[in-house]
């Protein structure tokens, strides 16, 4: 199976159902191109929060999933520092 960049978004923010997540978890252990292509997607979205570029409604769901969770707050937070750095 092909999962789309919003597909692998949603999962990342958590919005995917319970059946469509467990598939896609079992799909990257198996696959991985996959695994790759998910570390590639949520790289790129934090990058985009940490810069400020998210567009408004992903910026909503980013900031109530992703940051609601303290390990990948303090990952979003490092690269909101490197950003500011650069």
């Amino acid at each position: 199976m092909s999962y789309s960049e919003q597909t692998i978004q949603r999962y990342l923010l958590g919005e995917l159902p319970e059946s469509e997540r467990v598939a896609l978890e079992q799909a990257y252990f198996n696959d991985p191109r996959l695994f790759d292509r998910l570390v590639q997607t949520e790289n790129e979205l934090v990058d985009k929060y940490a810069r400020g570029l998210l567009p408004p409604m992903l910026l909503t769901r980013f900031q109530e999933y992703y940051l609601a969770q303290p390990k990948l707050r303090e990952r979003a937070k490092f690269a909101e520092a490197l950003a500011a750095k650069l």
